[in-house]
Formats: C-alpha cells, sequence, structure tokens
C-alpha cells in the first residue's frame, strides 16, 4: 500500500509560511544593541566628516562673493534697474495706453484695425496672436465699449 501524505496546514492570507524568529535571548540582546551603536557612531562620524567638507564649501563660496542663505548657496545679486526689472527692462506705454492714444473719440474701429494702428505707432512685439491680446486687452478697459462683434468704440 502506498504512503499517505501528511496534510499541509492551511495558513491564514498574508501570513509568512515560515514561521517568525524569536526574540534573541539575554546574551543576544546585548550583542544586537552593540551592534546599533556601532552602525549609530559610523554613521555620527560620517554626519561629521560630511558637514566638514560644507563648511569648507561654504568659505569658499563666501570667498568668491556669494551668500549662503539656510545652507543653500546663491550667487550676489546684482544692483541697479537689471535686477528687478529683468534683462529687457520695462516699456514706456502700456498697450492699453496705446490703444487709447490711437482710437480717436467716436469713431468706431475693427480690432484688427487697432492691431495695426497700434503697432504702426511704434508699439514693439514678437507676438503670433497680436490681435487677441489686443482684443482682451479691449474687453478689460472701461473707456472703450464694444458696439458689435469684433467692433469697439470709445
Amino acid at each position: 500500500m502506498a504512503k499517505r501524505r501528511k496534510r499541509a496546514k492551511t495558513i491564514a492570507p498574508g501570513t509568512p509560511r515560515t514561521a517568525p524568529r524569536k526574540a534573541p535571548g539575554p546574551d543576544g540582546t546585548t550583542r544586537l544593541v552593540g551592534d546599533m551603536q556601532t552602525l549609530r557612531n559610523g554613521l555620527l562620524r560620517q554626519q561629521a566628516e560630511l558637514q566638514a567638507q560644507i563648511d569648507q564649501v561654504t568659505q569658499a563660496l563666501e570667498a568668491l562673493g556669494g551668500s549662503v542663505v539656510g545652507g543653500h548657496s546663491r550667487p550676489a545679486r546684482p544692483t541697479g534697474n537689471s535686477a528687478r526689472s529683468g534683462v529687457r527692462g520695462r516699456r514706456q506705454d502700456s498697450l492699453k495706453s496705446r490703444i487709447l492714444k490711437v482710437m480717436k473719440v467716436g469713431e468706431e474701429m475693427a480690432v484688427k484695425d487697432i492691431a495695426a494702428a497700434v503697432r504702426k505707432a511704434g508699439y514693439k512685439t514678437n507676438s503670433v496672436n497680436f490681435g487677441n491680446q489686443v482684443s482682451n486687452a479691449l474687453a478689460q478697459m472701461k473707456e472703450v465699449s464694444k458696439t458689435g462683434r469684433g467692433r469697439f468704440k470709445r
């Protein structure tokens, strides 16, 4: 007769098939604590070495004229107008003020005509959809009223 196999124990889903290791005894515990202290001491030593390197880099950056804020370095900020307004600088007149200069009181104009007149008056732009920008500006202006589709009157 054939031997019967022992039936496998049913295990709840998610539990490991091997039994967890038991906590080490009194002398194993002390060894585990000693290993953790050794690891901690090594990490503290490594942290001190890295902090010394960071301090050296910080001193070098300060010597070159950079400022260090909150542990992060950033270059010294230039003075003058270029620091505040960017490289291009600001426009003398806004788009809305140019539109008001171009439109005559009581005259009705189309958006494309207003955009062409603003450009002709010297407003520099590289925008591909400048007509849309003019249309948006006109919609925000209280001095101008809309008379029809794409048509405005001052």
